[in-house]
Parts: C-alpha cells; structure tokens; sequence
C-alpha cells in the first residue's frame, strides 16, 4: 500500500503540474473561448468574421494601454523544457461581419481561470448602441478608388456590403462604414466604383458632409481606398451651406 502512495506521488505530482501548465498554455489563446465569444456577438445580432493579432498601429486606437514590454510579475514554471510565466496577458481583435471591432484580453494566472476582458474598438465605443440595425436609406454616395496592393491597399476583392474604417479628411473619428456598390457585386484593388455607404457614427460627423468631401477607408491602420462624396443623403449629416 505504501509503495502505491509512493508511486502516485512521484507520478502523480509531475503529471498534475505538466497538465496545469499544458492547459495554461492552452487558455492563452481564443481558441478555447470561441464560443463564448460567438454567444456573446450572437446577443449583440452580430457575426464573427475574423480575428488576429494587434499590429503597433492598432494602440493609438485601442481600448487597453499598451502593455509594458517586460512583465514584474513574479513566478514562472518550466514545461517540457519551456519557460511558462505564472501571469501572461493576451490580446485579440475580433472583427464582425457587420464591421464592428471588439478588443478580447486573456489574462491567465497559474491555478486560476481566465478572465475574459471584451471592449470595443475606442473609436466606435461612442457609436455602437448594442443591436446593431440595418439603414434603409444610405448616409451618402461616393466614388472609390480603392488602391492596389503595391500601393498598401488590399491583395484580395472586396464584396458589396464590406464594412470597412471610414475617416473624413481632416478628422482623427473612425466609424465602420457599410458599402453597397452600385453596378458591381465585387471590386478588386486597383478598381474604381460609385457605392451607398452607411456610417455607424453618425454624432462624429453631425453637419459635416458635403459634395466634394474627401475620405479614406481603412483596415485597422492600413488605408485601402480614397473617397469622394457626390451626394449626402442624411440631412443630419449634412454641411450647412450658410
């Protein structure tokens, strides 16, 4: 009997530790959280579309300060040969199909769960109401000249309906902005188009839109098209012509 304890404790003790740190080092990505995250969207009427990791330009707008390149908390364990911090902290952009951006933290802690921080994207936090509805009538119509890859501009078509950043010329507000392209389901880098577009925003841009305003759309901090306004749509959005 006191060899049988003997050998649960010299197994059983290094195998308990090796999956703790397995699981940790598991938790430390979205993977295991995905449906969490996918319930979570469903309640807002949004859908999952993509997600990656936070390049150096998505800081200036994102909801969490940057962290600090070496950690002080103390403690770490070693794996199979690798070093695991006892804290780590994660983050994760998550982009829905209706262009809404949520930020995901992960912060783990050896012998704790999770915790699981969701925040919007800052510079939508004003516009986002929850329950994201459709527009029937569009903000505004543009002509877009969308930029070729060599130009930093997107390697693959966009779809009609894309929702990409938009930025008024002029302005530091970023909102998502609906496309529906007029004659075209598709366009390709390079290409150019008249599209409706519909911003989330629209209190960011209350009476500044005019014919001749120019815009960009963007990806995060990549600028994927240039814009100019033909015709304002949205008399709340429209500039006064006194």
């Amino acid at each position: 009997m006191e060899d049988i304890i003997l050998l649960i404790i010299f197994f059983g003790v290094p195998l308990t530790f090796i999956f703790l740190g397995v699981n940790l080092l598991y938790s430390r990505s979205s993977r295991p959280f995905s449906n969490k995250i996918n319930t979570y969207l469903a309640r807002q009427n949004l859908t999952f579309k993509s997600q990656r990791k936070p390049e150096k330009g998505d800081w200036a707008n994102g909801p969490f300060p940057l962290p600090p390149t070496v950690s002080f908390r103390s403690g770490s364990m070693t794996i199979l040969g690798i070093q695991v911090p006892e804290y780590d902290e994660r983050y994760v952009i998550i982009e829905t199909k209706e262009g809404i951006i949520f930020w995901l933290r992960i912060e783990t802690t050896l012998f704790s769960r999770p915790k699981l921080t969701l925040k919007l994207d800052i510079n939508q936090l004003k516009g986002f109401k929850g329950k994201a509805k459709p527009k029937e009538k569009p903000d505004f119509i543009a002509h877009l000249k969308f930029l070729t890859s060599e130009q930093g501009g997107r390697s693959t078509p966009a779809a009609s309906g894309y929702r990409p950043h938009f930025k008024l010329k002029g302005k530091k507000e970023l909102t998502s902005a609906q496309q529906t392209f007029i004659d075209k389901e598709m366009v390709y880098p390079g290409e150019e188009v008249v599209s409706e577009i519909r911003i989330l925003w629209e209190e960011a841009f209350e009476g500044l839109l005019e014919k001749g305003s120019e815009f960009e759309l963007a990806e995060g901090p990549r600028v994927i098209a240039i814009g100019t306004i033909q015709e304002v749509c949205n008399d709340k959005l429209r500039k006064s012509s006194t």
